[in-house]
């Protein structure tokens, strides 16, 4: 990441912003499967063509259907809990329709729980995302890596 999206303010009508990170750790390289990146950029490409004129592209490789800056609250509420919803991950929880309160969708797992899934998977069946295995092995800390590699080698007899 070169730039960071911020929000000066709290209302929603403020505009975003690309400023750089505050601090040196804040600049950092996403690693993400190749395979995930060439699906993502044809599913984009395919909205573009849908949205015409009105997509407006500021390079951004996670954006909203316009091509705008895709916020926190938007990717939880509009695609994440959709997402765990239709896979039946979680409950409806809050009160009924009629009492005129809106029931709310609950995820069974936090998205950070899935990013630590995600980069196990990827770490175990040694997934090349760009940047290459090693880029795999960037995604879990240290101290996560040998948790894992330490639990197969219990499971597989070893002494882990």
């Amino acid at each position: 990441m070169q730039r960071s999206l911020v929000r000066r303010g709290t209302a929603k009508d403020e505009p975003w912003k690309l400023v750089p990170p505050k601090t040196d750790k804040g600049r950092r390289v996403v690693v993400l499967p190749s395979f995930a990146v060439r699906a993502h950029r044809a599913a984009q490409a395919q909205e573009r063509l849908l949205i015409g004129a009105e997509y407006g592209d500021q390079g951004f490789v996670f954006a909203t259907e316009f091509g705008r800056p895709l916020g926190a609250s938007n990717l939880y509420d509009r695609n994440f809990r959709r997402i765990m919803s239709k896979a039946g991950l979680g409950a409806w929880v809050g009160g009924w329709v009629g009492e005129g309160r809106r029931q709310k969708f609950q995820p069974a797992f936090r998205m950070y729980d899935l990013w630590h899934t995600s980069a196990t998977l990827l770490f175990l069946g040694r997934s090349a995302p760009q940047g290459g295995i090693g880029a795999t092995r960037a995604l879990l800390s240290g101290l996560h890596a040998r948790r894992v590699l330490g639990q197969l080698a219990r499971h597989a007899g070893g002494s882990g």
